[in-house]
């Protein structure tokens, strides 16, 4: 039932969206309500959260998200809501309905500014892959990353690299330059300022399959991997998906 509640969810902002054009979306005025900016900026702060917690209900705060973008005005964080629902609709399988929405929503950075265009790049790169060649898409990455400094997001700036260097396999990037990537990744990720215990065991997890693949026989001990995969379910997935692999 939930999984049938969140596809009608994705339907219904679909049906919303499709009695506007892509220039009337880009074109709506902007939001100058104090409390609502505020309001959107938590909706997408639970958005972001929920991916962790509840990701089947995501979708719900997308909704809202497109929702008042369109009755109230867009807003810095309205980007997000979009390139949320094109990464909804490709992981339904329409590729190309879904490169449309995360195109609008980095568009939409032009006209609302880049606060959140750490992370509306970096949803929007994901889907872009599909679309475009990948070893150009993946570069898309590095604007993420430096978006996200910029703002002093450290969380999308190493989710960015984290995904671009997860993404290197289909890329057919030189084994020895994922390393260096993985090693640089691995300083900034433990620096005591940005510890991010998650990011780290799923690099790690990468940096394994790397070693293998270049016939290493060095040990990639990951401390934390063990209890976080018994308390979080992407690190369980992503355990689960090396290990077959």
């Amino acid at each position: 039932q939930e999984w049938r509640s969140t596809e009608v969810c994705v339907q219904e902002t679909m049906t919303l969206l499709s009695t506007r054009t892509d220039d009337e979306i880009l074109n709506t005025r902007q939001m100058t309500d104090p409390t609502m900016i505020m309001a959107m900026k938590f909706l997408t702060k639970l958005e972001s959260g929920m991916t962790q917690t509840k990701p089947r209900s995501v979708p719900f705060v997308t909704q809202k998200i497109i929702e008042l973008s369109l009755a109230k005005g867009m807003s810095p964080m309205s980007p997000i809501g979009f390139v949320w629902l094109g990464g909804f609709i490709s992981k339904r399988g329409d590729i190309i309905s879904g490169y449309r929405y995360v195109k609008l929503a980095l568009s939409l950075l032009d006209k609302v500014g880049r606060e959140c265009a750490g992370e509306v790049i970096c949803i929007a790169t994901q889907v872009k892959i599909f679309v475009e060649p990948i070893q150009a898409a993946l570069e898309h990455h590095d604007d993420g990353y430096a978006a996200s400094m910029v703002t002093g997001d450290i969380s999308n700036a190493l989710l960015n690299t984290l995904l671009k260097n997860s993404c290197m396999y289909a890329a057919g990037v030189n084994l020895q330059t994922m390393r260096e990537e993985y090693d640089t990744f691995e300083r900034l990720a433990k620096t005591k300022k940005y510890n991010h215990a998650i990011f780290l065991v799923l690099i790690k997890q990468i940096h394994r399959d790397v070693l293998t693949l270049a016939g290493s026989d060095e040990e990639v001990t990951i401390p934390e991997e063990e209890r976080l995969i018994a308390s979080n379910n992407s690190v369980l997935k992503t355990f689960c998906f090396r290990k077959a692999y």
